[in-house]
């Protein structure tokens, strides 16, 4: 049962936040995690009962390791021992062939669950090691942290010091519900109206064959997977933000206008920005380091860790390596010719180089990734043909949508306005939001009907 499934908008919420409103206010985590694992079991009921053990088995180690009589030794074995232990669930899961026990749709999703599963374990787990935190001594609350529904499906990959205050002291009031909704919505319908016509676009061009496509339809092809890519995972992430607000808490934002990204660097910052915090705080990347082997371990580990978090497909690997010695080349060797050259040049840069690295991820097969790449730029025999012209005509419309919302002049116009007409801004917000979720719903019914 995903997000966008008609039965969880109409049924599954509205029950939900009826008993949710309903329930005072000690007794919230309880109705929320029941929830929770209700939605878990839906999906995946064998492994849920797995995970729920797992996280128990996490707390009760964390306490022990928590306690002053450990000496830093013992301590130390056993945060390592977590660790080892809540990997290898998650290597077990992506490398044989767990993900048949869940039965989302998309095989992605379920990945992305499990990474984050883990990973909130293992924030928690290096939280208590560090003594960032105060001990959790209420395992409803841990629960709550790791499996609360909105973030545990597709993030925001949350760390627990961020959320330890919000388990026990979030309030409810109209303007968080407000926003809320406005966020499913607009999450709501990236992944109804774009991110679905966008992968119906490429359906059809990646029914060609590699060999067969000219140099135009290769790009327009690499061009539709980050759309489709960027708006389903934006998608969800504000689905996950707004259920938050609706409910108390306040999720980092994961997603931001990646057309406005002037270096790969930039891109990254905009990408999935709540994994890419979480690598900065537990693995550490330190370009600043003088120890050279320092700089290459911790390179290689941020890039193992962020392809696991995505699927752990040899192209996953591929693709972030591609991207993190990207990040290292500019950090080290290329910010100070960037910052000389025109926006729009880098702009350009950005974007040839990010759409490689799509390709690496996207493709089955390394071989794949590299024929494709190379069709790119012109291993094929036609620079364009007949459709490269039905594609970019047929679904321009979608493309401009894609382009218009990767940027940030949406965003600005609204902050303008809101800042402009402060008296009528409300009640447009709100009209506009329902229209906005009819059409979403009209385009969900039409998808459900040609499937």
């Amino acid at each position: 049962m995903g997000f966008t499934n008609l039965i969880f908008v109409f049924f599954t919420m509205p029950i939900f936040f009826i008993i949710y409103y309903l329930a005072p206010r000690q007794k919230r985590n309880i109705v929320l995690l029941i929830t929770s694992f209700l939605i878990l079991f839906w999906n995946t009921p064998i492994l849920s009962f797995a995970m729920l053990a797992i996280s128990c088995l996490n707390f009760v180690l964390c306490f022990l390791m928590y306690k002053l009589y450990f000496s830093n030794k013992k301590r130390k074995y056993l945060c390592l021992m977590l660790l080892v232990m809540n990997m290898g669930v998650l290597i077990l899961f992506l490398f044989f062939g767990l993900d048949s026990l869940i039965y989302f749709p998309k095989k992605l999703i379920s990945k992305i669950m499990v990474s984050l599963f883990v990973f909130s374990n293992i924030s928690y787990i290096l939280d208590i090691y560090r003594k960032k935190c105060l001990l959790q001594r209420n395992i409803i609350d841990f629960l709550t942290y790791v499996f609360a529904f909105p973030k545990l499906f597709a993030g925001p990959l949350v760390q627990y010091h961020n959320m330890e205050y919000q388990l026990k002291n979030r309030k409810l009031n109209f303007q968080n519900i407000s926003d809320g909704i406005g966020l499913f919505v607009i999450g709501f319908a990236q992944k109804c109206i774009l991110a679905d016509s966008v992968n119906e676009a490429l359906k059809f061009v990646l029914y060609q064959t590699i060999n067969n496509m000219s140099v135009g339809t290769a790009w327009l092809g690499a061009i539709f997977e980050l759309f489709y890519l960027y708006f389903y995972l934006h998608a969800y992430a504000n689905i996950a933000r707004g259920l938050g607000k609706m409910i108390g808490f306040d999720f980092p934002s994961n997603f931001r206008a990646i057309l406005a990204s002037n270096s790969v660097t930039n891109f990254l910052e905009r990408w999935n920005t709540s994994l890419l915090a979480w690598i900065r705080t537990y693995v550490k990347i330190n370009f600043g380091s003088s120890k050279f082997l320092m700089k290459i371990l911790s390179v290689c580990l941020g890039s193992i860790v962020y392809a696991l978090f995505f699927g752990g497909e040899i192209n996953q690997f591929l693709a972030a390596f591609y991207f993190v010695l990207l990040l290292t080349f500019e950090r080290v060797y290329m910010f100070d010719v960037l910052v000389k050259l025109p926006q729009w040049i880098r702009r350009i840069y950005t974007f040839v180089l990010v759409l490689i690295g799509i390709v690496l991820f996207w493709q089955n097969s390394i071989n794949e990734s590299l024929t494709y790449i190379g069709v790119m730029f012109g291993q094929s025999e036609m620079f364009l043909d007949r459709f490269f012209v039905f594609f970019a005509t047929s679904f321009l419309f979608i493309l401009f949508l894609c382009c218009l919302f990767s940027t940030n002049w949406i965003r600005n116009k609204i902050i303008m306005l809101r800042n402009k007409y402060k008296f009528i801004y409300c009640p447009i917000k709100y009209v506009f939001t329902v229209i906005l979720f009819i059409i979403s719903i009209i385009f969900c019914v039409a998808k459900i009907n040609l499937s």
